[in-house]
């Protein structure tokens, strides 16, 4: 039996026996974590959370360092996120009602898997409630508990990722089973001052991704950039799975058989209709339309995004072209949102009085 099963949003897929000339396709298991950030695996570079099990998969495969979920239009970025990862669609085309059985689940039950899925899929920096968790102005105890809380529950969802490699290990199916590891969405715990995922950072957007098994080298990191929506595009074609008609995601299979390949040239990345963000392998601006700013990070100097180029004379012609880029990107995934509004709203911000509840003097700059 052939078996995909996605743990967390998980998926369960075996072809009958009558389909046993498909025996040779490998089986897939998929564990999709929530909200956790690219930088919290001990094996990939985290000196301090203890992560075992994901070692294990790390060790197993090819991480990819620079997958990204695309964004969301509201609060709860995990939400679109699942919806693009299983219908292999963008953001602005990504839509539950209109899915139904175009989905890459439904693809492979087609195609002879047995499908299953437990969890939450579809899709219906100041005030929302993840940057309640924190008083203003941060306070670095409070942050740097809440950074050990965090790192806490991941070391927990890692045990339980341990015992079903195990049982993996254990079953007949070993060898013959790719293991995928990702999340929904990043988050930022305390990165620049923040504390949800409602942000074009790289903290929130960026997501842990990494594939092992038969025939995908070991240890490796990849620098390839891709979206969350490539991965089910990249199963299907290691699986002999069809594409639903109506998926974009690529095929990342170049970089699983030779992980120093190229993704895609460049990431648009989105926060309802307040940020826009492209970056290349270099390169990220970010679009605040709302307030009329923008910043342009050189993430080779400055990974963490801590120092704005944008204003400098010598990065306008970086500007210009990273605009021009962004717009391309928004044309090409179907996003309409304009990167100029005809009244910008004042950037400036004052966190909340405490108790104060949203709508007030302040209603203008919670919406960025």
């Amino acid at each position: 039996m052939r078996i995909l099963l996605v743990v967390l949003a998980v998926l369960l897929l075996a072809p009958p026996a009558a389909l046993r000339a498909a025996e040779a396709r490998p089986n897939v298991l998929f564990l999709f974590a929530d909200d956790q950030r690219a930088d919290t695996i001990a094996a990939l570079g985290n000196p301090v959370i203890k992560t075992p099990a994901l070692d294990r998969i790390a060790k197993a495969g090819v991480a990819f360092e620079r997958a990204y979920m695309q964004g969301g239009l509201q609060g709860a970025t995990c939400v679109p996120s699942r919806a693009m990862l299983l219908s292999g669609q963008g953001l602005f085309r990504a839509d539950e009602k209109l899915l139904r059985d175009e989905t890459w689940p439904a693809a492979f039950g087609r195609a002879g898997y047995a499908t299953f899925m437990s969890g939450k899929w579809h899709n219906g920096e100041m005030t929302v409630r993840d940057e309640q968790l924190l008083p203003w102005p941060r306070p670095p105890d409070r942050v740097r508990a809440f950074l050990a809380e965090y790192y806490r529950y991941i070391s927990h969802l890692d045990a339980q990722i341990g015992r079903i490699l195990d049982a993996l290990e254990a079953s007949p199916h070993a060898k013959s089973t790719i293991v995928v590891f990702a999340a929904d969405s990043g988050v930022a715990r305390g990165s620049h001052g923040l504390s949800g995922k409602q942000s074009c950072y790289e903290h929130s957007m960026r997501v842990p991704l990494v594939i092992a098994g038969p025939g995908i080298p070991a240890g490796r990191q990849a620098a390839a950039m891709c979206y969350l929506f490539d991965v089910l595009p990249t199963l299907g074609a290691r699986c002999g799975v069809p594409a639903p008609k109506a998926s974009e995601g690529i095929d990342l299979g170049a970089v699983l058989a030779d992980p120093a390949r190229p993704g895609r040239p460049h990431i648009l990345l989105a926060y309802r209709n307040v940020q826009r963000a492209i970056r290349d392998d270099r390169w990220k601006l970010i679009r605040y339309p709302q307030v009329d700013r923008t910043q342009l990070f050189d993430l080779q100097a400055d990974p963490h995004e801590t120092a704005s180029l944008a204003d400098r004379p010598e990065h306008a012609a970086k500007v210009a072209e990273l605009t021009a880029v962004l717009q391309q990107q928004q044309q090409h995934f179907g996003d309409t949102a304009p990167l100029k509004v005809a009244d910008p709203k004042p950037a400036e911000w004052t966190p909340p009085a405490k108790g104060a509840k949203p709508g007030g003097k302040n209603r203008a700059a919670e919406e960025q």
